[in-house]
């Protein structure tokens, strides 16, 4: 009986070394690549190449993949040689091509001279930027090329604010700055003593990975704070979730959607940098990434999914939090906002809408930025928490339970509770002093809270738009039924 038995384990033993050899011999080409890193086993467009040569041909047509490139006789768009001089503000700059290197030499008021080697450019569709190193670092140039007039033009104004009279006010760090829009993957490895950047990128240049993340899935999205043209925040949809697109989930949804972009949002229109035949392509591939929906899963599925998705979640907690202070709409009352409903500019989170509560008065939502004057910067954890999920202020007063729903929140557990707060410790400080509640008179209280119980009236919440808080201090602001 051993004989067998001996023989039937070792069969058992063989087969599963020769299935895990297999297995082994057949992972991906990419497997382990940069092991350890941040961008361990990330493809890139040439591994895409290897299985989408279609997909690939069409995105190294757009001006997606040629965002960011290495200077060359290719990639350098810029009048180097004709037309290439350029004075503003007493700088005298001169482009020229030297022994097949690019160089931007400027002749300052005072005769010093400074030249930089360009090495990099941003661009090739309207602008092209260029990009040197100085002390180390790449730096963007404070002058770029229109590539439509095809002439030099100084960055100065072409941002939104005002012209300043520095020459160099738009030249800036790459590395912490461009990098992150316009590459995949970026990963400044900033020194901490030193500040100094020692820079990685997965590939320069923009795949549909840079707004919607390795495969689709979100993970690692490099575009953030995404912004809809009324100020609201926006995230781009999984393309692995095509339940959540807006316009469809059929192959000519996405296509529409490509061709004609969404107005409003970030999301641009590509008829001007891709064909059709290109476009529809990329529809019939985002849909082919459809993961299968929860409503279709096994119970296992559901564990594995969601077990999985918590330990993402786990792994970046402000990440997580961002989401929850999305779904939660936080920024929908603690933003305040204009007569078209538009957030005002520089107060995201900053709190300073009225609201009118025809029986307790009216309340003006709260600074949840940073600041540690008029927002939540002097607040410590327990107290944030005690007001989220108990209604207790840190004096002790006591919250209505609407509008902030924190008898809802109280549900929420210690770790999504903690996310929350590591999110909003990120927004950066906004002084905005927020007035206390002013509250109805005894006899006004009476009355409302009579016509309410016994005259059965419903009293609407009024939602009034501009900043009530100090910021700016507008005039008064019209009120909007809710």
């Amino acid at each position: 009986m051993q004989n067998p038995i001996i023989k039937s384990a070792a069969i058992t033993v063989l087969t599963a070394l020769t299935v895990a050899a297999m297995v082994w011999a057949a992972r991906p080409d990419y497997f382990g690549i940069r092991a350890g890193r941040a961008d361990e086993n990330y493809l890139d467009s040439q591994k895409c190449l290897l299985c989408h040569p279609a997909h690939y041909e069409s995105w190294a047509r757009s001006f997606h993949s040629r965002m960011t490139q290495e200077a060359s006789a290719r990639s350098v768009l810029g009048d180097f040689e004709r037309e290439n001089s350029y004075e503003f503000l007493g700088v005298r700059a001169r482009m020229e091509k030297r022994n097949g290197q690019y160089l931007m030499s400027l002749v300052f008021p005072d005769g010093r001279n400074q030249v930089f080697n360009i090495e990099r450019t941003i661009g090739s569709r309207r602008i092209q930027q260029y990009v040197a190193q100085q002390n180390g670092q790449y730096i963007r140039l404070p002058l770029a090329y229109d590539l439509v007039n095809r002439r030099w033009m100084s960055l100065n104004g072409s941002f939104f604010h005002p012209d300043s009279e520095s020459f160099f006010q738009h030249q800036t760090t790459w590395d912490n700055n461009c990098v992150f829009c316009h590459n995949v993957k970026a990963q400044p490895n900033m020194n901490a003593q030193t500040r100094q950047f020692s820079t990685e990128v997965t590939e320069l240049g923009i795949a549909c990975g840079a707004c919607h993340g390795e495969a689709g899935t979100g993970a690692d999205a490099v575009a953030g704070g995404l912004k809809d043209d009324w100020g609201n925040d926006v995230y781009a949809p999984h393309l692995t979730e095509p339940w959540t697109f807006r316009g469809g989930r059929t192959a000519a949804d996405v296509y529409l959607r490509l061709k004609t972009g969404i107005n409003g949002t970030p999301m641009p229109s590509f008829a001007d940098t891709a064909g059709d035949e290109d476009l529809w392509h990329v529809a019939n591939y985002v849909v082919s990434l459809a993961r299968k929906p929860v409503w279709d899963m096994t119970a296992d599925e559901i564990r594995a999914h969601y077990t999985a998705q918590a330990k993402k979640e786990a792994d970046n907690p402000v990440e997580r939090g961002r989401s929850l202070v999305s779904t939660m709409a936080c920024g929908h009352c603690h933003t305040p906002v204009d007569r078209e409903g538009r957030a005002l500019p520089g107060l995201s989170f900053a709190g300073g809408m009225k609201m009118r509560l025809q029986v307790w008065g009216d309340v003006v939502t709260t600074n949840l930025t940073s600041d540690n004057e008029t927002g939540i910067g002097r607040y410590g954890d327990d107290d944030l928490k005690r007001a989220l999920t108990r209604g207790i202020k840190r004096d002790g007063s006591r919250m209505l339970p609407f509008p902030m729903g924190w008898p809802a929140y109280a549900h929420l557990t210690p770790q999504d509770q903690d996310a929350i707060l590591a999110y909003l410790r990120t927004l950066p400080p906004v002084k905005n002093q927020i007035p206390p509640p002013a509250r109805l008179g005894f006899f006004a209280y009476i009355g409302a809270k009579f016509q309410m119980l016994i005259g059965g009236k419903d009293y609407p919440i009024v939602v009034f738009t501009g900043n009530a808080g100090s910021a700016g201090n507008p005039p008064a602001a019209q009120a909007a039924r809710h």
